[in-house]
């Protein structure tokens, strides 16, 4: 089992949303855990292909404060 993290500098201390494209359409709001800084967890259960292609494509538009670990990418 491995998991996914995902930080984000948050230096606006604006409210940060990871949208999924899937069969669904919802926007889970990233709740900062400090003023700067927000970290999500996620088990390899609950990570979906949308999931993850929703997670490249943040990635990609917040690349100067998104750092992300995992096998996938």
């Amino acid at each position: 089992m491995w998991n996914l993290y995902l930080k984000v500098e948050n230096e606006d201390n604006k409210d940060l949303y990871l949208k999924n494209k899937g069969g669904r359409n919802y926007e889970r709001k990233i709740r900062p855990i400090k003023k700067d800084l927000t970290e999500i967890k996620f088990s390899q259960r609950r990570l979906s292909k949308d999931n993850v292609t929703s997670l490249r494509q943040y990635s990609s538009k917040f690349g100067k404060y998104v750092e992300s670990t995992t096998g996938l990418f």
